[in-house]
């Protein structure tokens, strides 16, 4: 397949073939137009490329001359295209292959709704597009991924992915760093393993921001891209390190043990030398680096516990002032160890949206 930069053959009107056609077979115009059953003047524009040929001409030539219909479909198409180009200019047919290529790029709607892609011309929604992957043009790619460290069953990471990822990373460069301390590794554990008492309603997302930044680790929220199927990701920008959630899952429990997952990664090492963007954390992930990182925030969230059958809202409410949590831990570690129905009890999980997420994001609240 050629492209707009690539050297074209000579491209041959149909009706010049049809004419050697023709003349190797010694027919004159009349005698061709008898043999198609059709007025002289007709056959006449056709030879002289004033008329198209059209799939029942083309039906008629291959009959008269024991040729295939479609090669001289494909020649009248070939020759049309090439009319077209030359008419219009290169410029206008490889803006339509840029734009096609854009989307294959990142997910161009999401952004140019998000207002991070603007909706003018191609070369400023690339312009855009570069700048929010890092790259210094669209054929690039984006750097971020030359370190990363990811185990999602050995697929590389969706533009819908890396698109969603890139906006974590300029929403920490937009935002001030957070407090610099002693080993972010140790803070990350220390505040892991006490975040199911810190956050124990709603509300208190609120808060996580500057909680965060005391331990020396930046929090920052993207809304979840369609189809991105990302709950959170762990990276480090400008040597600093951020936990990014997408609060897809918009439940309380979720986003508790999606936080304290990001922050095991961050405990144990596994983002040094890149970022950890985590793939369906609500069904356990997969993988040794996975694993290990489920475990750790499962421990700190909460450890294994017994409620008594038969399960009731009471209890679930004793259990949770017992362990200094919300409800929402309880009935999400019941649901998670198969001791619960994933249907029960649903009512004590507080629905967690966007609104109550005022960190850092990107584009920033205020210029969106």
């Amino acid at each position: 397949m050629t492209s707009d930069t690539e050297q074209r053959a000579e491209v041959f009107p149909a009706w010049e073939f049809l004419r050697d056609e023709l003349d190797a077979r010694e027919w004159t115009v009349t005698e061709f137009a008898e043999i198609l059953g059709r007025p002289i003047q007709a056959v006449s524009e056709i030879l002289n490329g004033r008329k198209s040929i059209t799939p029942d001409t083309a039906s008629e030539i291959a009959a008269a001359t024991g040729t295939n219909a479609s090669t001289w479909l494909r020649l009248q198409a070939d020759y049309d295209l090439a009319h077209v180009r030359r008419a219009s200019g290169s410029t206008r047919l490889s803006d339509v292959e840029r734009r096609a290529r854009l989307r294959t790029k990142v997910p161009l709607a999401e952004l140019r709704k998000r207002g991070i892609v603007p909706d003018g011309s191609v070369q400023s929604q690339e312009r855009a597009v570069c700048e929010l992957l890092g790259i210094p043009d669209v054929e690039a790619k984006p750097s971020l991924l030359a370190a990363a460290r990811r185990n999602n069953h050995g697929e590389a990471a969706t533009p819908v992915q890396i698109a969603w990822l890139a906006c974590c990373v300029r929403a920490a460069e937009h935002s001030p760093p957070p407090t610099r301390v002693r080993d972010w590794r140790v803070e990350a554990g220390t505040l892991g393993s006490s975040l199911a008492q810190i956050l124990r309603s709603p509300q208190d997302l609120r808060e996580l921001p500057a909680t965060f930044a005391r331990h020396g680790i930046q929090l920052v929220h993207v809304e979840a891209f369609k189809g991105s199927r990302i709950d959170g990701a762990a990276l480090i920008v400008r040597g600093v390190p951020v936990v990014a959630l997408s609060g897809r899952l918009k439940r309380l429990d979720s986003q508790v043990f999606t936080l304290a997952h990001e922050l095991a990664h961050l405990s144990l090492g596994h983002v040094d030398k890149g970022f950890r963007l985590d793939l369906d954390l609500a069904s356990g992930g997969s993988g040794g680096l996975e694993a290990r990182a489920n475990s750790r925030a499962a421990g700190w969230v909460l450890p294994p516990i017994t409620v008594t059958r038969p399960i009731s809202a009471a209890k679930v409410h004793e259990a949770a002032r017992a362990n200094n949590v919300s409800p929402a831990v309880v009935v999400g570690r019941l649901h998670q160890d198969g001791i619960l129905p994933w249907t029960h009890l649903n009512g004590l999980i507080p629905k967690v949206t966007g609104e109550l997420m005022i960190w850092p994001t990107y584009p920033p609240a205020q210029a969106a």
